[in-house]
């Protein structure tokens, strides 16, 4: 799995959150400073990562151009580089900001021009996720870590549920349940969610006789939610309900 680091300004925030999806999605590990502020920690912080990346992405703009933390990430990976030999840095542009004298020997990617940016980082273009259920009607993506993912399927033949190995292109059926047991689950409220933990990314759900399969808080939270479990239980809810509409 590739780790990427990713250099950006606070006030880019949401695209440096989006190409970190991005990359996870595509099976690689991306790192980016969304819990750390400043003072030492942060230093030391940096420097390990930098280290232990195996590709440095920056996304420059007329805000990371100026940014003090920006110019000091990118010094840290200029000197990785010399001591490998090689090239770790790549650069992304998200707005009409001029790449930097000091830079201008590399070649810099507009924005969302996601196939030439994922193929210098050794990451597939495109996803081609098709599960094995065909084409589907309604889907909720339930659990996510890495390069995987799960998602619960509602179709006319009833629910199942799809684990994706995105670095693999791979997708197969973890379990299916028939349409008319969904409907009785409905009917009975036979599912359950337990609430996450303060130390996993990840929590439990039961639906009927299926038990103990992942959900992940991370995706429920809505930003500052307090309750993702109700948040959760609602989604689920909402999505078993629309088995009705075949």
């Amino acid at each position: 799995m590739s780790t990427i680091f990713i250099s950006y300004a606070r006030e880019d925030k949401d695209s440096a959150e989006e190409l970190a999806r991005e990359c996870e999605m595509r099976g690689a590990d991306p790192w980016w400073d969304r819990e750390l502020t400043s003072g030492e920690r942060y230093i030391e912080t940096i420097l390990r990562q930098v280290r232990e990346a195996d590709h440095f992405v920056l996304l420059l703009s007329v805000n990371s151009k100026d940014s003090t933390w920006v110019a000091f990430e990118v010094g840290a990976v200029r000197a990785r580089e010399f001591e490998l030999g090689r090239d770790l840095l790549k650069i992304v542009t998200i707005d009409d900001c001029d790449v930097p004298g000091f830079l201008s020997e590399r070649n810099a990617t507009p924005w969302n021009e996601w196939q030439a940016l994922f193929g210098s980082l050794g990451l597939p273009a495109d996803i081609d996720y098709k599960p094995p259920s065909g084409d589907p009607d309604k889907s909720l993506v339930i659990f996510r870590a890495g390069g995987q993912w799960m998602e619960l399927i509602v179709s006319r033949r009833g629910l199942e549920c799809i684990l994706v190995d995105v670095g693999e292109q791979r997708a197969r059926l973890q379990w299916r349940m028939p349409r008319e047991e969904v409907m009785a689950c409905i009917q009975d409220e036979d599912f359950k969610v337990y609430p996450p933990s303060p130390d996993r990314s990840w929590a439990l759900f039961t639906i009927g006789g299926y038990t103990e399969w992942r959900w992940s808080p991370t995706m429920f939270s809505h930003g500052n939610d307090p309750a993702p479990k109700q948040t959760f239980l609602n989604e689920l809810r909402e999505h078993l309900e629309s088995i009705r509409n075949f």
